[in-house]
């Protein structure tokens, strides 16, 4: 398995901070000759409501792609797209 990431974070306000993160890896499987590379993208950003409280929003994308579709690796390609949004508090 080889892997690599990269991330960068950034504040546009002092209540607002945005990120971006692009992750590659690459699984092999020998005795059936199968590749896998994963990619996944993340956007995010993370809005402070008040002292108390922030707002986090996302999208993720994950991509796999597969020389083969073998059954008994659970392998082959497939796409996911997820948002996400969370409030956060604390005391």
């Amino acid at each position: 398995m080889s892997s690599t990431e990269i991330g960068i974070q950034h504040e546009f306000w002092h209540n607002l901070l945005g990120q971006a993160r692009f992750r590659f890896e690459q699984d092999r499987f020998d005795p059936v000759d199968l590749v896998d590379r994963n990619f996944a993208v993340n956007l995010g950003a993370r809005i402070l409501v008040n002292r108390y409280m922030e707002l986090d929003i996302s999208y993720d994308l994950h991509i796999r792609t597969a020389n083969q579709d073998v059954l008994l690796y659970n392998s082959g390609p497939y796409q996911a797209n997820m948002v996400s949004l969370a409030l956060k508090a604390a005391m």
